[in-house]
């Protein structure tokens, strides 16, 4: 298990990613030893020092990071360069070089609908990483009209210039929409000017915003050709893979994969568990959250120290490493089963347990709290943790941490770093990922 190789995606917000299904489905086909995390960051700044931190393989860029990131890279390839935006990044010799790949899977989904882009007139909505690439592969493709159009008219007008294409502005949406046969929306909801009326028959309708059938929905009771922006990001992962693992995946496995793409989650599970290593700060973000949130807390190691009428110290000398972990084992098989509406904060090691971890997972939205043993040892009282060689800590640390990363890495939902923010700020950060 030493062997795994971890990547992840880069968001905010980046819970709805269909990401990690599509890149470990092909882990799984091309039998390798790799997991796919979510990660939730802040500001480009972090991305980074969270993969540096974490050891990742390679990773994938998502909104708002595409453009931001690029000047963090060591290199980038020419349509990064072109489109001013990157969606893929591969980790070689200590190196973070870049990629552009959604591009191609524009490309690739709208041909895989047999629609012929030459001479095609064309409408993009929105002015950030997606929509650059989405005019770039038009153009590319010899597209007749390639018109951009954005809420702020000026990130369009920069964008058309130096993309090589038009722009309009959102009032003319209409105008614009009717006399062309594509409309390709990068666009969240909120920001939707799009009315049905603006819509035709016959128009294809590409929409980058899975999370929301709004767009896709209208169009359709207009008779317009519709996709599924599932299927770009199928079509741009298979050439993101590649970049990141050196497999070339053929366009036959479409089907199989989109079988895991499309698949909506289980929505039913009303419990968040925190995991991670000691000093993250799963107790006091758990109390945080469960307040703010109208849930009950549940601390795992506190409700072991209640039972049993001893600190965790305690019990660890009296019953050795072992004892503890099967008395652990028990309360979280008592405990989170029929729980509802409850934040569990759980002890660094409770992740060991195969049983334990196929309970949390079953009942829980889990939460990994990353921390850097360095900003971990910081944190706490060593004399307090009975698993730390008190005269070497750091060394006996970072051997605890790298014998339960990669099972924190197989049963996380998603990843918020914790070393330099505070609680309220990582409770945000929970909140605006989970809403």
């Amino acid at each position: 298990m030493s062997d795994k190789k971890l990547f992840a995606v880069f968001g905010k917000p980046v819970m709805h990613s269909r990401s990690p299904q599509i890149f470990n489905s092909l882990f799984n086909y091309f039998d390798l030893n790799a997991d796919y995390l979510c990660i939730s960051v802040d500001a480009e700044e972090e991305i980074l020092r969270t993969a540096q931190s974490l050891n990742l393989s390679g990773f994938n860029i998502t909104s708002p990071f595409k453009q931001g990131i690029m000047k963090h890279l060591d290199d980038i390839d020419e349509p990064s360069r072109a489109i001013e935006a990157v969606n893929t990044v591969s980790v070689k010799n200590g190196k973070f070089l870049g990629y552009n790949t959604d591009y191609i899977g524009v490309i690739d989904s709208l041909k895989k609908h047999g629609i012929r882009l030459r001479n095609t007139r064309a409408v993009v909505l929105g002015a950030g990483g997606a929509a650059r690439a989405a005019a770039f592969s038009l153009l590319k493709s010899g597209a007749g009209r390639v018109v951009l159009m954005n809420r702020t008219e000026e990130k369009a007008i920069n964008a058309a210039r130096k993309l090589g294409c038009e722009y309009s502005p959102i009032a003319k949406a209409k105008e614009v929409i009717r006399n062309s046969d594509l409309l390709i929306s990068c666009i969240s909801t909120r920001q939707n000017k799009i009315k049905p009326d603006y819509l035709k028959k016959g128009l294809i309708v590409l929409d980058a915003n899975y999370r929301d059938p709004y767009l896709l929905q209208a169009a359709r009771a207009k008779g317009c050709r519709t996709i599924d922006g599932r299927e770009w990001l199928i079509y741009q992962a298979f050439p993101a893979f590649f970049q990141l693992t050196g497999q070339v995946v053929s366009p036959k496995l479409y089907n199989k994969i989109k079988n895991c793409a499309f698949i909506e989650e289980n929505q039913d599970k009303t419990n968040i568990a925190l995991i991670g290593f000691m000093g993250s700060g799963k107790s006091t973000v758990g109390r945080l959250l469960a307040e703010k949130t109208a849930r009950r807390f549940v601390d795992i190691d506190a409700e072991i120290k209640k039972s049993y009428g001893k600190t965790i110290p305690e019990i660890f000398k009296q019953k050795s490493d072992a004892g503890f972990r099967k008395i652990e084992k028990s309360m979280i098989s008592k405990i989170i089963p029929s729980a509802r509406n409850t934040v569990f904060s759980l002890g660094g090691g409770a992740v060991l347990d195969k049983k334990n971890r196929s309970i949390i997972k079953e009942n829980c939205y889990i939460i990994w709290l990353w921390i850097s043993v360095p900003a971990a040892l910081k944190r706490i009282d060593i004399n307090s943790r009975p698993i730390l060689d008190q005269k070497t800590p750091e060394t006996s640390a970072k051997r605890i941490l790298s014998s339960r990363m990669l099972y924190y890495a197989g049963i996380s939902d998603i990843v918020i770093d914790t070393e330099t923010s505070k609680p309220d700020n990582i409770y945000e950060r929970i909140r605006y990922e989970t809403d």
